[in-house]
């Protein structure tokens, strides 16, 4: 019995100086693993996760094509072109035509229905047969409303002219004339014949529409052939106002916008094959 009591004293006493020691190879067990745990990167701690970004969408600009990017520099070049000839005929003050835009003085005047702008160019029709005249009587024996209706004439490139002076008044329909003087281009506005047997032409501009007084250009009037010299002949002392020039045709046009203006106009083109035509 005493035996027994001695076994059971010595296992205590085995058991409580091994447990010490067990207790510190676990905690230095759990150490190791720790330090392990702090050298392992955070690439290795999160290699098993996988996470997905989606995609930026790409924001590069395309370059421009070349062909595409000429295109636009000659549509810009065009532009800045056409803005700098406007603001040179501004400085200029070169006529500029503007269809149906009144001047200041007419700004307050109701315009009229329609401006019909006959350019007249007598050529041989009218230098031998009077054809021109022929047409301009069958107006003036015409009858349409004054207050509605614009009828605006240039002559012009003819040697003579055939219409009757009971037809041709100075501006103020109270000087008579006897005939159209061929040296310059003229001007003139028909009025119906209303109650009277015919209409008049009042002159508006006697000496051409580039000049006035000494600064008017002469009519060129059909050429004269010339029998010494084998050709046309022309006298070169004078500056003459040719109605195939577009600047004259430019010039009448804007003549009539601006002091005849209508809500419509006609341009009428009168000649023999030749001129503006």
């Amino acid at each position: 019995m005493k035996k027994r009591i001695l076994e059971l004293i010595l296992i205590i006493f085995m058991s409580i100086s091994i447990f010490p020691s067990y207790v510190n190879a676990q905690d230095i067990e759990n150490t190791e693993q720790t330090e392990q745990i702090d050298e392992t990167s955070p690439e290795d701690t999160s290699s098993d996760t996988t996470i997905e970004f989606e995609e930026e969408p790409d924001t590069t600009i395309p370059e421009e094509n070349e062909e595409e990017t000429e295109i636009v520099e000659k549509e810009d070049e065009d532009i800045q072109k056409a803005q700098d000839d406007v603001e040179l005929l501004i400085e200029q003050e070169k006529p500029i035509l503007l269809m149906g835009l009144p001047n200041d003085e007419e700004e307050n005047k109701e315009n009229a229905v329609r401006t019909i702008m006959m350019y007249i160019c007598g050529s041989d029709l009218e230098t031998y047969s009077g054809s021109a005249t022929y047409n301009i009587e069958q107006i003036l024996n015409s009858q349409f409303p004054d207050d509605k209706v614009n009828i605006i004439l240039m002559l012009g490139g003819s040697e003579q002219w055939y219409l009757d002076g009971k037809y041709l008044w100075d501006e103020t329909g109270e000087t008579q004339f006897e005939e159209v003087d061929p040296t310059y281009t003229t001007i003139w506005e028909v009025q119906s014949k209303d109650d009277n047997e015919y209409g008049k032409m009042l002159l508006i501009d006697g000496d051409g529409i580039l000049g006035d007084g000494e600064d008017a250009k002469r009519n060129a009037p059909f050429y004269i052939y010339d029998q010494e010299e084998g050709d046309y002949a022309e006298d070169d002392s004078f500056e003459y106002e040719r109605m195939h020039d577009p600047e004259v045709l430019r010039s009448f046009i804007n003549f009539c916008v601006n002091n005849y203006p209508a809500d419509k106009y006609d341009l009428v083109l009168w000649d023999h094959g030749g001129g503006p035509t």
